[in-house]
This record gives structure tokens, sequence and C-alpha cells, in this order.
């Protein structure tokens, strides 16, 4: 399960491995799937991302995975355009959100951009270039949301506007947040929950004093505190009280101060 704790590793391996690195090939594999190799520090990586519904994530693989040739969609042509040849400049995760962001630096080229060809993929000379900081590079965002069935892979360019997603989000299907080019993007709205980082133990004291003593302590941190996933909710509770399942109201004040 991909919760804000994986999230954040997966951007630190990303950081280490990817930042610098030329994207040489990207794709679809599926409709909600993308996989790309990266060339970065004198190896090839490869990664996977998707918006897949049970199986939403983005992590490195040990080899290519197959992309499907003829699945054309204006999601696939825009990574095409806009990230193949293009350098891995920043990775970055929101705070206490299970969302990522790669930013990708290239130079287009009048001719691939006109077919997205090979031509689109600049030369050594240009790379030196572009290293130099004597070329301009157009700039754009991807965005990696794993959320469940609310996953989504979005292209945003350096204005903030959707470019183009592998799944849109009409008004007719949610009123807070669309997903349709042209539109700002804005992240997914937070959850109204104390944060787990900054909350105080007079604070926990508090919460934990208006709960339901029937609740057993990993479910109320899931329940009460923002970003915290039940495989995190049953580590903390382990390490607070020796167990997993231990029950809210058998937390006293040193057990609220070890939490």
């Amino acid at each position: 399960m991909f919760d804000v704790l994986t999230i954040a590793a997966v951007a630190d391996e990303l950081a280490d491995r990817l930042l610098d690195g030329r994207i040489q090939r990207i794709g679809l594999v599926d409709r909600r799937t993308i996989a790309a190799e990266v060339y970065a520090a004198g190896s090839r990586h490869f990664l996977l991302a998707s918006a897949d519904d049970r199986q939403a994530g983005i992590h490195l693989t040990s080899a290519m995975t197959s992309l499907d040739a003829e699945l054309i969609t204006p999601f696939g042509l825009l990574l095409r355009k806009y990230a193949r040849g293009g350098v891995i400049v920043g990775i970055d995760q929101p705070p206490m959100e299970r969302t990522m962001r790669l930013t990708i630096a290239k130079r287009l080229h009048e001719r691939g951009d006109r077919d997205g060809g090979a031509e689109d993929v600049p030369s050594e000379e240009e790379d030196a270039d572009e290293a130099e900081g004597a070329i301009d590079a157009t700039f754009v965002h991807l965005q990696v949301e794993v959320m469940g069935r609310h996953s989504n892979l979005m292209l945003v360019d350096d204005d903030g506007l959707i470019m183009e997603s592998c799944k849109r989000v009409t008004p007719a299907m949610s009123r807070v947040r669309q997903v349709l080019p042209r539109l700002p993007y804005s992240p997914p709205p937070p959850i109204d929950r104390p944060d787990p980082r900054r909350v105080t133990a007079n604070e926990l004291a508090s919460l934990i004093a208006t709960a339901d003593s029937g609740l057993s302590l990993d479910r109320w941190l899931v329940t009460s505190l923002r970003g915290v996933s039940p495989q995190m909710g049953r580590e903390i509770a382990f390490r607070t009280a020796g167990a997993a399942d231990v029950a809210l109201e058998g937390l006293d004040a040193d057990g609220i101060a070890r939490l």
C-alpha cells in the first residue's frame, strides 16, 4: 500500500537515482499506466507509474515494461512530445500527501514538435549546451497521485495549467475538483485533521478524552490524524504500547507521552 511514508521513501529513492537523468523512452503500458527508461549517472533506470484503481503506485523496476505501441491517447502523445528526451530536474512530495511531482525540462524542436518523431531527442552537442544553460527549456510537471480509485497521472505546464491526464474528471463526476485540460491544477483537498508531525502530548490527551473509548489505538490514529494509514497506525500503536491492537482507553499519561 502506498501511504505517505511509502511515497516519501520512493521520492527519496527516485531523487537519488533519477535526478538530472534523461528520459530516453516513455509511453503507455495501458490507459492508466506509464513506463519510462531514464539514463542517469551512467546507468539506465526503469520507472513505472500507474493510476490503476487497485494497483496505483510509482516505483523503479528491474527492466523496462513493455509499451503498447498501438495505444494512442492525448495523454500519451503529450508525454512523448514533452517528456521524451527531457531531463528530470525535480522530484518532490507535498508534505503528508500521497502525491509526487516530477519536473521535466526539455528543449522543444520545431520539427519534432510537429511529428513527435525521433527528432525531438536532443543531440550530444545540444546536451552540452543545455548543461551550460545556453538553451531555454520548456518545463512540464508529471503529477502522480496515488489515492486508490481517485489515483491519477497528469501533465501540468509551468503556469500550473493541466495539459492532459490519464483520467479526466468532469463537473458531473466531481463538484469539488475537476481534472480537465486548460483548468488550473489544484492538489487534492487536505483532510481537516491535526498534523501528526506537530501535535503535542497535551493536544493528543484532549483529543483522546473526547474519543469513543471502545476504539483501538491504531483505528483512532487512522480516523483522527492526518495522513496515518492502517499500517502506520498499527506500527505507532505497537511502538507506543507494545501491541498493535491495544485499546485506546488503556493509554495512561505515560502512554500518551510515548505516543
